[in-house]
């Protein structure tokens, strides 16, 4: 049974960039933009940029495995 997302708590600056990247087509296959492209547009580092996807990603994957295992 898939649980929802519901529950999933991200932080705001997270969620942000996490809606940028899936918007410009960070996810999709081919991806249509980089983690430079992201950066320049949100207007922060590279560095920042990878660490709150990678964050919000994190909380994402954790929340699916605990309620899907």
């Amino acid at each position: 049974m898939l649980t929802p997302f519901n529950s999933v708590t991200i932080q705001p600056e997270q969620h942000h960039v996490l809606e940028k990247a899936a918007e410009e087509g960070y996810y999709r296959t081919p991806r249509e933009t980089t983690l430079d492209e992201l950066a320049t547009e949100l207007e922060c580092p590279r560095s920042t940029v990878s660490y709150r996807l990678r964050r919000a990603e994190a909380a994402l994957v954790d929340e699916y495995l605990t309620n899907n295992s």
